[in-house]
């Protein structure tokens, strides 16, 4: 016993644990979907905010290339460097350029490699790598952020800054193929704020909207399982009604079974009591009757004496035989009171047995259906019939009362 009800008791806490489970399962994997999705979002969002912000900056870095520089390099040729006096002009406006735009380090570059102008002086007519030009060179503008080279970091000294490097290239004004490319470099420190800012921006964005979807997520998970849980409640509630009533149907079966074996039984014994009683009572006396006929002497004395001798057994085959009738015969019980049905009862059987019968009638209702009150004068009947035969008749009584649960 005790192993079983432990058995019962885990089992208990395991459908708790199964459907906590669930609930906690669901919140678990919508929740890491929702946060997938949004950090991807903002993933997304961020990249491509950041690339705008940096295209754009180069785009405008390039114009003021196109717009101030190209004009001064229209002379560049593939065997000369530039006239002294143009990389003296381009001091100057680049000078202006790192007033205003921060510019920190500036260079243009010929298509074989070679540097035409450059604010270190030390590297003009030198040749350097061009791989960070060749795009540029194709015609398209190149923007992006990096950290002081070897190169730069010698015109910079120990500064350090990071670097937004633009390559844009610059177009013959006549016949707009691009003669040579322009490199700047300038302060990106405000390009990397900015972009700073702006993912600060994304990222809380998101993660306000990723809380307010968990909130409402829960909220509804929340509404779905305490919905489940009435249900299953209701469920349970009714399985164990109807469980209930086909025990109580199986009882009920069981017991109508039983009445229809106890009827069957009570009807063979009435079948039986009435044979014996006609073998024992009226068909003697008629043999006996018969017998006597059949001897009849012929003294008219004794012819008067059988006469009436078998006059007083003919007339005592009657008494019984209307005795018998009057036991299987109900009388009319329709009109009848219930007070009065007990009544009719004990006053037939004290007078087809000439005893006495104590009665003893409490509160009972007016009126009952027809069907009860044979019921109740049958009852009355064949228990004092019992008692009368098994217990010779001596100290009977009847009680008939009415209470919460029937006569």
């Amino acid at each position: 016993m005790r192993l079983w009800s432990d058995m019962q008791s885990w089992q208990k806490r395991l459908g708790e644990t199964l459907r906590v489970s669930v609930y906690a399962r669901f919140l678990l994997i919508s929740g890491t979907i929702v946060l997938g999705m949004m950090t991807i979002l903002a993933l997304f969002v961020s990249s491509h905010v950041k690339a705008v912000s940096i295209s754009s900056t180069a785009q405008t870095d390039a114009f003021y290339m196109t717009a101030f520089v190209a004009p001064l390099v229209q002379d560049i040729s593939d065997d000369t460097l530039l006239p002294a006096e143009t990389i003296a002009q381009l001091d100057r406006l680049m000078h202006i350029a790192t007033v205003d735009n921060d510019v920190e380090m500036a260079r243009i570059w010929r298509r074989d490699g070679t540097i035409l102008y450059s604010t270190d002086k030390a590297t003009i007519g030198t040749r350097a790598d061009l791989s960070g030009a060749e795009i540029a060179f194709r015609g398209e503008v190149i923007g992006h952020v990096e950290q002081v080279s070897d190169d730069v970091g010698r015109h910079f000294g120990a500064r350090g800054m990071p670097l937004f490097e633009v390559y844009a290239p610059l177009h013959s004004l006549e016949t707009g193929a691009i003669i040579a490319v322009g490199e700047f470099y300038k302060n990106a420190q405000p390009l990397i704020d900015q972009i700073s800012s702006a993912n600060t921006t994304i990222w809380s964005t998101t993660a306000s909207v990723s809380v307010m979807m968990m909130g409402m997520l829960f909220l509804l998970a929340r509404r779905s399982n305490r919905i489940i849980v009435e249900q299953r409640d209701r469920l349970k509630r009714r399985a164990a009604k109807a469980s209930a009533l086909a025990r109580q149907n199986e009882k009920l079966r069981g017991q109508s079974d039983l009445a229809k074996l106890q009827a069957i039984k009570a009807n063979e014994d009435l079948l039986t009591d009435i044979g014996s009683t006609l073998h024992d009572g009226p068909i003697q006396s008629l043999a006996l009757l018969v017998l006597k006929l059949s001897t009849v002497g012929t003294d008219a004395r004794r012819i008067v004496e059988d006469c009436a001798e078998s006059a007083r057994l003919a007339g005592g085959v009657v008494h019984d035989l209307r005795d018998m009738a009057t036991g299987l015969v109900l009388p009319e019980l329709e009109d009848l009171a219930v007070e009065q049905v007990v009544r009719l009862a004990v006053d037939r059987h004290e007078t087809l047995t000439g005893t006495s019968v104590a009665l003893d009638i409490g509160p009972l209702p007016a009126q009952l259906p027809p069907a009860y009150k044979i019921c109740i004068f049958r009852v009355i009947q064949e228990s004092l019939h019992n008692a009368f035969q098994h217990a010779g008749g001596a100290d009977r009584q009847v009680s008939a009362a009415w209470s919460d649960e029937g006569i």
